[in-house]
């Protein structure tokens, strides 16, 4: 499991999001908005998923579980037996999940799960450079890459986590 403390803190530092070019940074001023909420980010170990965890970290996200990162939960969670042990040991630990960030290529269940209560949402961004763009594209194809950074969409799952989101649905 991962401690808030761990993630960084200073998001102009380029080093604390490994493997990444990061020409510009962006300020962001956190206000409490995921304040004692229990987290579970699923390939949240780089690219948008660890930019995610490092301002859901400074908005306050008491705990927050990475799914994939080998030295906090390494499942694939392709597999209903992975996902139930994820979700089994986060509740275990923590007695519940407020946050779940399905940062993998999943269909998402809006309507099955906003009758119990859970609201579901998806981001979807323009090109912006993580890790798997790099070993994924030529280098002609990477300079469409890079426009947008990572920083520019955290913000959108903060906003989908809060009660500001709470009429909006996927």
């Amino acid at each position: 499991m991962c401690s808030k403390k761990e993630l960084p803190k200073n998001l102009s530092d380029a080093s604390s999001i490994p493997n990444q070019e990061v020409q510009e940074q962006l300020e962001y001023k956190a206000s409490g908005k995921l304040k004692s909420k229990i987290a579970i980010i699923t390939r949240g170990d780089s690219g948008i998923g660890r930019s995610v965890a490092a301002l859901f970290a400074l908005e306050g996200c008491e705990e927050i579980a990475i799914v994939y990162l080998p030295q906090l939960i390494c499942k694939d969670i392709g597999y209903e037996k992975n996902a139930i042990q994820v979700i089994d040991t986060v509740v275990k630990k923590w007695s519940r999940i407020d946050v779940l960030v399905n940062n993998t290529s999943e269909q998402l269940f809006s309507l099955q799960l906003n009758c119990k209560g859970v609201h579901v949402n998806a981001v979807a961004s323009g090109p912006i450079w993580t890790p798997l763009v790099k070993a994924s594209y030529s280098p002609e194809m990477m300079e469409q890459f890079g426009k947008e950074n990572l920083l520019e969409v955290a913000p959108c799952y903060v906003f989908l986590t809060n009660n500001d989101s709470i009429i909006c649905l996927a």
